[in-house]
């Protein structure tokens, strides 16, 4: 399945953070380059591991800056160096659009001194951004990966606030977390849960009906009629996206889950008819059961002299049957109202998330993986 189907794993200590680019005037660069960086040049790692004395820190930034608050500048200077780790997540705020990406290592530029620094500050506050260009003068800097850039119309309400009202160069975004990932990712996995976010592209109305059966008919679905802890987020603003989130989710159940947004979306976005749909899912599902079944099979051959194997062996057998009938008919009663409710409310998946109906085929040929 991993093929076919990949589930961001995130750990469970990853920070999030937001970095800003200068009224934009770095962004393209950052986003280009794939770096993050932030200034005060004269505060490097070497000057915070060699002094001692934050004083002594506070007094350089005070002279070379005329900061007022010399001490909140020290604190972000050491949060990008010491604070800010590899694999963390960072929001990266520009002008009109938000990237989110992964962050790598710390490294130093050492090309650019004070007076470039300062004269790009100068240049920025007396510059217009859609006119003129500058290179980014500040040496502190981490890698990072992208993973999406999102239009500010389309970005999440809550995170447009936090960028709105929080104005500094480095802040924690650790309260956004869950709204950052599902910015990030359709589908991840963290702290044992798992949340899947669809996303309502319907510009009118919302028929209550179809959401809420669309809403029951998936979790149904993909929580496999398990007695999970379910919840539901929704930011619905025509368009919105709603967020189900299942609580110590078995991992065994990503089949059904990779079920779910090929019926919503392969179908869609390959005009299949959902009949077409309905019946090469249940062949995949009726291969996976036979696959199983052989193994079963060739376990019990092993044991053919072990008659107490053999029963536990039998049972498995049986067990395995009445899993794979329970699906097929949990299947067979949620994809209809999935695949209708789905269209109606005009749910559109990140472009890397689509599953094609040729990598469900390719299951059927053996090359991908069970």
């Amino acid at each position: 399945m991993n093929d076919l189907f990949k589930m961001p794993n995130i750990k469970d200590d990853c920070n999030f953070w937001m970095v800003r680019t200068k009224s934009g005037w770095f962004y393209n660069e950052f986003i280009r380059d794939e770096f993050i960086a932030i200034g005060w040049n004269s505060i490097d790692k070497a000057a915070i591991s060699n002094y001692g004395s934050s004083e002594e820190l506070k007094q350089r930034i005070k002279r070379d800056y005329a900061e007022k608050r010399p001490g909140s500048a020290l604190n972000k200077c050491r949060r990008f160096i010491y604070d800010v780790k590899e694999n963390d997540i960072v929001m990266i705020v520009g002008q009109g659009k938000m990237t989110f990406a992964v962050v790598g290592k710390y490294f130093e530029n050492n090309q650019f001194t004070l007076a470039n620094e300062l004269e790009t500050n100068k240049k920025i506050e007396t510059s217009n951004i859609t006119s003129e260009f500058t290179t980014c003068p500040y040496n502190k800097r981490r890698k990072i990966k992208v993973i999406t850039e999102i239009e500010e119309s389309k970005i999440n309400p809550y995170l447009y606030k936090a960028s709105a009202v929080n104005m500094h160069s480095l802040s924690s975004l650790n309260d956004y977390a869950e709204r950052i990932l599902s910015a990030c990712y359709d589908i991840y996995i963290w702290k044992n849960n798992i949340s899947i976010t669809f996303r309502v592209e319907k510009e009118s109305s919302i028929d209550a009906f179809h959401l809420a059966e669309f809403i029951n008919s998936t979790a149904k679905l993909v929580s496999n009629r398990k007695e999970y802890d379910i919840a539901i987020k929704t930011s619905l603003y025509s368009p919105g996206d709603i967020i189900l989130q299942i609580f110590d989710f078995a991992k065994d159940n990503a089949l059904l889950i990779a079920i779910a947004y090929f019926v919503i979306f392969g179908g869609k976005f390959k005009d299949c008819e959902f009949n077409s749909i309905f019946g090469l899912v249940k062949s995949i599902m009726n291969r996976k059961h036979n696959d199983r079944l052989k193994e079963l099979e060739i376990e019990n051959q092993e044991l053919q002299n072990q008659k107490l194997e053999q029963e536990i062996i039998g049972q498995k057998i049986q067990n395995e049957t009445r899993k794979h009938d329970n699906q097929i008919n949990l299947v067979s009663e949620t994809l209809p109202d999935i695949y209708k409710t789905s269209q109606e409310l005009k749910i559109t998946p990140r472009d890397g998330n689509i599953i094609s109906i040729e990598q469900f085929k390719s299951m059927l040929d053996g090359n991908a993986d069970k």
